[in-house]
Formats: structure tokens, sequence, C-alpha cells
């Protein structure tokens, strides 16, 4: 019944009732220029979005109030991943650019991992292990909580979204259209 949603300009809303009603969230953020919100997480107990220039917010209160956080970067960042338990918080985009937080977005910490072009999707596995998919089609996984990735063997460019879809399988979205990406059949490299 309750949901977030952010975009364009600075827009955000909040449901309470299933998407029948929306509350504008806007005159809550610390955004006057209207930059655009690329993403939005939940990590722990705390909500978390991301977007334009390095915006960077967290909401402890379920998205009742909003605290601007010093971004690592100051590149616009397309996406923000968390985990249910709060244990990691990760953040990426323009340039291939990543960073990962251990304590809810107090610090971050520069991800070890291949060079690519701007990052634009990311998903949690079952098992608890990090993809993140490049534009150029580069597809990395994260087995360490995010300190550090390997490239796997197959590409799929112009990703613009990732979802487990079972134990051993992601669905990949992008401009190319829809595939399935079989994890069990993809090994790493450096």
């Amino acid at each position: 019944q309750y949901g977030i949603v952010v975009g364009s300009f600075g827009m955000i809303f909040r449901t309470n009732n299933g998407g029948a009603h929306w509350e504008p969230l806007i005159d809550r953020m610390d955004n006057p220029d209207g930059f655009h919100y690329y993403g939005i997480t939940k990590s722990g107990n705390s909500l978390f979005i991301v977007g334009e220039v390095g915006l960077l917010f967290r909401s402890a209160d379920n998205g009742e109030s909003w605290q601007r956080l010093e971004a690592p970067y100051e590149g616009s960042f397309f996406g923000i991943k968390g985990d249910p338990e709060g244990t990691f918080l990760m953040i990426y985009g323009l340039g291939g650019n990543s960073f990962v937080s251990h304590d809810a977005g107090d610090t971050w910490s520069l991800v070890d991992k291949p060079k690519t072009s701007a990052l634009s999707a990311s998903a949690v596995t079952t098992a608890g292990n990090i993809l993140m998919a490049s534009y150029d089609g580069t597809i990395m996984q994260s087995q360490d909580k995010g300190l550090s990735f390997v490239a796997l063997d197959g590409r799929f460019s112009k990703c613009i979204a990732m979802q487990p879809i079972n134990d051993g399988d992601m669905l990949l979205v992008g401009l190319h259209g829809i595939k399935k990406y079989q994890l069990a059949s993809q090994t790493g490299r450096e």
C-alpha cells in the first residue's frame, strides 16, 4: 500500500493507499534547482535517493523528512542499491563510477571493478551477490558486498534494468529488448 516514486525535475510523490492517491513531497527535499532523481532504494530501515550532479538523500523516517548527504562524487548517479539488512549501499552512474557504503551512507569507498562506461542497472541475487551492468554491455558481479567486482561472460548493451527471476537467472531489460541471463553458466574474469 505504501510507495514513493521519484523522477525528472525533482519530482517525488508518496502513496499510502496503493496508488489511489499520490501526495507530493517536493517541499521536503533540499533540491532548489529541481535536478532529476534517478533512483530510490531501501537499505535497512532507511530510504535513499540519488540523482543528477551527485544528489544523495537519506530518510530515516520512511520519507517524512530527508537529509542531504555529502556525495563522494559530483557527477550524476543513475542508480542505487541496498539490501534489506542494511549491510551495504551502492551508488553508481556516470563515467563508470561506483561507490559502496557499509554505514548507511555516512562514508563511501570507491568500488574496485573493471573499467566500463556509465553504469546503468543493478540487482541483488537471491544468494546476496550484487550484479551491475554498464551501458557498454559489461555485466559484473560482486560476492563481497560491493567491495570488488569481476566481469562475467556475456554482454547486454544499453541495459537499463535487471531483475532476479530465480536462483540462477537474471532478467535484463534494455533498449534492445529483454534477455534471460543465466548466472550459473557465467564465469568471472579480471
